[in-house]
């Protein structure tokens, strides 16, 4: 259950105790949801759970605008958001998703993270953003 299976998997793993680590990972790919598959794939891959890992990643890139409003999206390193973003994978409606998942995530701690915004936006794949998106996203002309 929620309360044992994370200390179970691990002690599994040490004892190769192969039953319980397919019924903790089959416990876990069950509890996959927008607000915990992130923290479900590194925890996976902690623990040598290829498979899991795979399906959480999976998961991710198919619920990607569910995962991109989670609090665990925010406390994702640059270089694991950039490995997201460039995903041929990921499902979105459009590429502004993307964009405005990478503005939240450079929003949530903006004096430390602006300056990776341009790298990430090297992932964001901006030849697919309309050019009236992007003329929303630049600033109003100042009235004199």
């Amino acid at each position: 259950n929620e309360r044992n299976v994370c200390s179970l998997l691990p002690a599994a793993t040490m004892f190769q105790i192969s039953h319980v680590i397919e019924a903790c990972c089959t416990f876990l790919e069950h509890q996959l949801d927008p607000s915990n598959c992130i923290g479900i794939a590194d925890f996976s891959q902690q623990h040598g759970c290829t498979d899991l890992y795979n399906k959480a990643k999976h998961f991710i890139y198919e619920n990607f605008a569910e995962v991109s409003q989670c609090e665990e999206f925010m406390m994702l390193s640059p270089s694991q958001l950039i490995q997201v973003l460039k995903r041929d994978e990921l499902n979105v409606r459009c590429e502004s998703e993307v964009y405005n998942a990478v503005l939240r995530w450079v929003s949530f701690e903006q004096d430390k993270r602006c300056q990776k915004f341009e790298s990430l936006l090297n992932a964001v794949r901006c030849h697919f953003l309309t050019p009236c998106f992007l003329q929303l996203q630049l600033p109003a002309p100042a009235k004199q």
